[in-house]
């Protein structure tokens, strides 16, 4: 939550100086696609997997309802698609952003700023849920500015926090029943 709110501050400054620190591998998605392939070829464990899951992604995503954060996309939905695209969805989540998890900075006219998804929309409010699956309901009165951001909320360093074995287990885990 607060690597995401840092790379969307509403603060110019803040906001350049996170995606220089904190941007992941954005540079290198050559390398890190190299590197990560041999984690296609190596056997996962599903067990194994979901502890991964648990760990690096349930902070933000959930399976099927369970195991964690109810802010991304549920990642049951996943399970049907090939191990390759996956792998690139992990690696490279700014590559392609799912629909209706767009993240967006909410600016009020009392100077306050939020950011988050735009989880529900009337004619008079605008719901937005942050990274810790906490809603807050604005008046569209009360909005200054409302801007999409050209970035994921999930963070691209994954491939530093995980070892090639670790993602085997968790694309098993993700394309497991």
């Amino acid at each position: 939550g607060q690597t995401v709110s840092l790379l969307n501050s509403r603060n110019q400054a803040i906001r350049s100086l996170a995606r220089v620190h904190l941007q992941g591998n954005e540079l290198n998605a050559d390398t890190v696609w190299q590197d990560f392939q041999e984690s296609l070829r190596i056997q996962g464990q599903v067990d194994l997997g979901q502890e991964v899951f648990t760990k690096h992604c349930g902070i933000c995503h959930q399976k099927a309802g369970n195991l964690g954060v109810a802010f991304g996309p549920d990642l049951a939905a996943v399970q049907n698609r090939n191990k390759t695209a996956l792998l690139v969805d992990i690696l490279q989540p700014n590559k392609s952003i799912a629909d209706g998890f767009e993240l967006w900075t909410m600016t009020l006219v009392s100077g306050n700023s939020l950011s988050g998804i735009i989880s529900q929309q009337s004619p008079t409010t605008l719901t937005i849920r942050d990274a810790t699956g906490q809603e807050t309901t604005i008046d569209r009165d009360d909005i200054k500015a409302l801007k999409a951001s050209e970035w994921s909320a999930m963070p691209e360093n994954l491939h530093a926090q995980i070892s090639q074995q670790e993602m085997a287990h968790l694309l098993a885990f993700l394309k497991s029943t």
